[in-house]
C-alpha cells in the first residue's frame, strides 16, 4: 500500500468519524526487504475451519509431518511455520513479532521448498477469540493463501466472510481454492457427486468475490495423498515462483488494497459531505451577518464613532502633534489641553472607549448565542466542531464579544499610534502657517491700515500725505491701537485653531473608517474567526475529493 493512499485513507476516517477499512489493518502480503538466494520468500498459508484437514494436508503437500493433526478440543490454536533453514533469519523475527509466543517454527533443508514458508494458521471459525484474533495478524503476510474447506463444511458461512475481507487486500488471483475430504464424499456418494460439489463450491466463490469465471478448486483427500488433485496441487506448490511472478503477485495484491481503499473512501461519501459543509458555511455566513455583523456596523459602529468623546480620544494624539507645529497656534492648544481633557472626561458615559455594542436594542452576545443556537438545532455538524468553544451558551458567547471588543480597542490604538508616529509631511506648507500666524499678527494691526491708505492714494504722495503716514504708523503700533486689536486677534487665532483640530480630526476618522485598516473589517475578521471551523472542514472535505481524484 502506498504511503499517500494510507495518509488519504487515515484523514478521511479522522475526518468522518469512519473506521478504517479492513484493508489497512495489516502491512503488504510479502515478507519486506527479505530475500532467500537473491529472491524473496513468500509466505502460502493455510486458512480454514476446524476439522477440514489442513494440518494433515500441510503434511501431505511437505511429504513430511509439519506438525500433529488435532482433531479434538479447541483445535489449532497457534502458528505452526515451516520454512528452509535459508529463510529462518527473515521469517523468525516475523513470527515472534506477529505471533508473539503463540508460534512454533520447523526448519528443513528440503531444496524444492528453499523460498516457499508454509503457514499452518489457528481456526478461522474458532470459539477462542485470541485465536482468530492470531490468524487475522498473520493473514495480512500471506501473498498466497490456501483456502481449505472440507466437503461438509463448504457452504458455511464464517469462512466466506473472513474470505471477502482479505480478498479487499489481496487479488483472488493470488488464492488457492482446497476441498478437502474429498474421499469421504466419493465413497458415499461416487467421484461424480465430488465433482458437482467441487463446482457448486466454484460457482459460490465466483459469486462472493465478483469473479468474471469460477475459480480453480482442488478436490484432495489429505489420506490419500496420491489420488484426485493433490498431486497437481503439490506440484503446484512445490514448483518455486520466480522474481517476476511473485512481483506480479504483489502488484495485484497492491492494485486491489489500492481498489479497496478507494471504493471505501467513495462509501465516505465525500461529495455529499463537502456539499453540506459549504452549505452550513453559507447558512451561519447569512446569519451572523444579518443578526450580528449588519446591526453593528450599520448602527451601533457609527453611533459609537459619532460620539465626540470618541472621535477626541482616537484623533487626540495626532491632532496635537499636527496643531502644535502652527506658531502662536500652538501656544492655544497647549493652554486649552487640560480644558479639552476635562470636556472628553465628561462628553460620555464610556469616555471614548468601545462601550458595549448593542444590535438592534439586544446586547450583541445575546444576539451571537441565538445566531449559533439556530445553527446548532439545525446542523448536527456545529456541535462537534465547537466542541471546545460553544456559542449557543452564556460564557462562550459573552467570550467572544469581549473578543470582539479587544479587536476594536485594538484597531483604535493602531490608528492612534500609526498616525501619532506618522512622519510629519508638507514641508512646503510651512510658508502658509507662518503667512497665516505671525503674517495674520503683523498684517491686521499693522500692515492692513497702511497698505489702505497707501492705497486709496491715485497721486504721488506729497510731503504732508507721508507725514500723515508716519502718524499712522506711529498710532498702529500705540497701545491703545494694539489694544483694541487684540480682541480681534484673539477670536482669528482661536477659530484657525478650532479650524485645524476639526479638519485634523475628519481626516483621523477617515483614516479609521478605511476599507483596509478600520473598524468595520475588524469586525468582519472576527466574524470570520468564528466560523473558522466551518470554513476548515469545507476546506478538509474538498481536499480529500482532490487527494482520492489524483490517487485515482
Amino acid at each position: 500500500m502506498s504511503a499517500p493512499l494510507d495518509q488519504l485513507a487515515a484523514d478521511v476516517a479522522a475526518f468522518t468519524g469512519s473506521e478504517l477499512p479492513r484493508v489497512l489493518d495489516g502491512e503488504a502480503a510479502l515478507l519486506p526487504d527479505a530475500s532467500v538466494g537473491d529472491e524473496p520468500p513468500y509466505l502460502v498459508g493455510f486458512i480454514g475451519g476446524k476439522d477440514v484437514g489442513k494440518t494433515s494436508l500441510a503434511n501431505a503437500i511437505a511429504g513430511l509431518e509439519l506438525s500433529r493433526p488435532i482433531g479434538h478440543g479447541e483445535g489449532t490454536n497457534r502458528v505452526i511455520a515451516w520454512c528452509h533453514r535459508a529463510a529462518e533469519p527473515t521469517v523468525r523475527p516475523l513470527l515472534e513479532t506477529d505471533a508473539a509466543n503463540a508460534h512454533t517454527l520447523s526448519v528443513h533443508e528440503h531444496d524444492p521448498l528453499l523460498r516457499q514458508v508454509l503457514v499452518d494458521l489457528p481456526d478461522i471459525d474458532s470459539k477462542y477469540a485470541d485465536h482468530v484474533e492470531l490468524t487475522k495478524r498473520m493473514l495480512r503476510h500471506m501473498l498466497f493463501p490456501l483456502w481449505v474447506q472440507s466437503v461438509e463444511k463448504y457452504a458455511d458461512q464464517a469462512p466466506q466472510k473472513l474470505l471477502a475481507a482479505v480478498a479487499e487486500g489481496n487479488d483472488p488471483a493470488n488464492f488457492v481454492f482446497v476441498l478437502n475430504k474429498a474421499d469421504q464424499l466419493v465413497d458415499r456418494e461416487g467421484l461424480e457427486a465430488a465433482g458437482e460439489l467441487a463446482a457448486d463450491y466454484a460457482q459460490r466463490l465466483q459469486r462472493l468475490l465478483d469473479l468474471p469465471e469460477p475459480p480453480d478448486v482442488f478436490l484432495v483427500s489429505a489420506q490419500r495423498p496420491d489420488s484426485y488433485d493433490l498431486p497437481r496441487l503439490r506440484e503446484m506448490l512445490g514448483t518455486q515462483k520466480s522474481v517476476a511472478d511473485v512481483k506480479r503477485s504483489r502488484s495485484l495484491a497492491d492494485q486491489r488494497r489500492a481498489t479497496s481503499v478507494l471504493a471505501w473512501v467513495d462509501e465516505q461519501d465525500l461529495p455529499a459531505i463537502a456539499a453540506k459543509a459549504e452549505r452550513v458555511r453559507e447558512h451561519a455566513d447569512d446569519l451572523l451577518a444579518e443578526e450580528v455583523v449588519g446591526p453593528v456596523t450599520e448602527r451601533a459602529l457609527p453611533m459609537w464613532l459619532d460620539d465626540a468623546a470618541t472621535r477626541a480620544r482616537i484623533a487626540e494624539p495626532a491632532v496635537a502633534r499636527r496643531v502644535r507645529r502652527w506658531p502662536l497656534v500652538n501656544l492655544i492648544d497647549a493652554g486649552a489641553t487640560p480644558l479639552i481633557a476635562l470636556i472628553r472626561r465628561n462628553l460620555s458615559t464610556h469616555g471614548g472607549h468601545v462601550p458595549d455594542l448593542d444590535a438592534d436594542g439586544r446586547p450583541l452576545a445575546d444576539k451571537l448565542r441565538a445566531s449559533f443556537a439556530v445553527l446548532h438545532e439545525a446542523h448536527t455538524e456545529i456541535g462537534p466542531l465547537y466542541r471546545s468553544q460553544k456559542l449557543w451558551e452564556h460564557n462562550a458567547a459573552d467570550l467572544a464579544v469581549a473578543d470582539l471588543r479587544r479587536r476594536l480597542s485594538a484597531t483604535t490604538e493602531t490608528v492612534r499610534n500609526d498616525l501619532r508616529n506618522q512622519k510629519p509631511g508638507g514641508s512646503l506648507l510651512w510658508p502658509f502657517r507662518w503667512l497665516l500666524t505671525l503674517g495674520a499678527l503683523l498684517w491686521f494691526p499693522i500692515l492692513q491700515p497702511i497698505t489702505e491708505v497707501l492705497l486709496r492714494s491715485t497721486d504721488p504722495l506729497s510731503l504732508t500725505q507721508w507725514k500723515e503716514i508716519a502718524l499712522l504708523a506711529v498710532s498702529v503700533i500705540s497701545s491703545e491701537h494694539l489694544l483694541q486689536s487684540a480682541g480681534f486677534l484673539a477670536i482669528y487665532f482661536v477659530i484657525l485653531w478650532g479650524t485645524l483640530r476639526l479638519t485634523h480630526t475628519a481626516a483621523v476618522m477617515r483614516r479609521l473608517s478605511k476599507t483596509d485598516t478600520g473598524l468595520a473589517p475588524a469586525i468582519i475578521h472576527w466574524a470570520r474567526d468564528l466560523l473558522s471551523p466551518l470554513d476548515r472542514r469545507s476546506e478538509q472535505a474538498r481536499s480529500l475529493l482532490d487527494r482520492a481524484g489524483q490517487l485515482r
